[in-house]
C-alpha cells in the first residue's frame, strides 16, 4: 500500500514538473524527490519492507506541497485553516513513520 502511494506521488511530482515553469533550484528539488520516490516505492513493492520510509517521504511531500502552494489567505478564515491541513497531514505521516520503526 505505501509503495503504491509513493509511486503515485512520484507521478504527481512529474506532472507538476511538466505543468509549471519552475526555477532551476526548485526543478532540481523536484527531480531529486522524484528519484527518491521511485526508488523507495519500487523497493517497497518488491520486498514488502521500508513502510516507515515511505510514510516519511509522503509526509515530507505533503509539507513541501503545502509550503509551495501559491495561494495566500488571510488568517483565521476557513480557507486558511483548510490550507494548514496539509502541514498537519504531513507531520502525521512523518510521526507515523518515525514511531513504527
Amino acid at each position: 500500500m505505501w509503495g503504491c502511494g509513493v509511486l503515485l506521488s512520484s507521478i504527481f511530482i512529474l506532472i507538476l514538473l511538466k505543468k509549471r515553469q519552475l526555477m532551476s533550484n526548485y526543478r532540481l528539488f523536484y527531480l531529486i524527490g522524484l528519484l527518491i520516490g521511485l526508488v523507495i516505492g519500487s523497493v517497497n513493492i518488491f520486498t514488502q519492507k521500508y513502510d516507515n520510509y515511505c510514510s516519511i517521504y509522503i509526509g515530507i511531500l505533503c509539507c513541501c506541497y503545502t509550503y509551495f502552494d501559491k495561494n495566500t489567505y488571510s488568517k483565521w478564515t476557513n480557507a486558511y485553516i483548510s490550507s494548514l491541513q496539509g502541514y498537519v497531514g504531513g507531520v502525521g505521516f512523518i510521526l507515523y513513520g518515525l514511531f513504527t520503526t
